[in-house]
């Protein structure tokens, strides 16, 4: 099974930031902002499953299923410009952007019924965990006459999906 989504969530002022040390000439970074942002989106899904049942009358299966599951998500964090943000005047707001495939497992049941004497319908359930992971993401910016600056942001991500489908099928 492939399906496509998007599932996005953010999270505001989690933007890790290494500023360059200060002298009396210049400032350190701002360590964190309430501006800088975090989001994650969930792409595309795939599963390899297999399926058992029994059939409860001649014309409805319950099931189960399970198997191997992938889920592609794309991560981006932000920084703003100081005051509200971690990038300093002088760098211009940056963006930090991760695109991963993740592998997991999935299990779920559903029912499917026959109607006639070719359509099918069917209702299934399925949970499915990838994990956590782990990501860290960085950008060196050098800016010139006070030194580097280090966008370092790393997280940790507990990637799980429910899924409920609902689908009508003719049989050749």
């Amino acid at each position: 099974t492939i399906s496509g989504m998007g599932l996005p969530g953010s999270i505001n002022g989690f933007l890790n930031i290494i500023p360059p040390p200060a002298t009396p000439t210049t400032p350190a970074a701002p360590a964190n902002g309430a501006a800088d942002a975090f989001s994650i989106a969930t792409r595309w899904d795939a599963s390899a499953r297999a399926r058992i049942g029994y059939l409860i009358t001649p014309s409805v299966l319950l099931y189960v299923t399970g198997g191997a599951a992938w889920l592609n998500t794309q991560s981006t964090s932000s920084c703003a410009l100081a005051p509200a943000g971690s990038c300093v005047s002088t760098v211009s707001p940056l963006s930090i952007t991760n695109v991963s495939t993740d592998t997991g497992w999935t299990i779920g049941a559903g029912v499917e019924a026959r109607f006639w004497s070719n359509w099918f319908a069917r209702v299934e359930y399925r949970y499915a965990d990838f994990g956590t992971r782990i990501y860290t993401n960085t950008v060196v910016n050098a800016v010139p006459n006070v030194g580097q600056f280090v966008y370092l942001d790393t997280y940790s991500v507990h990637l799980r999906t429910q899924t409920a489908l609902l689908g009508l099928a003719y049989k050749f």
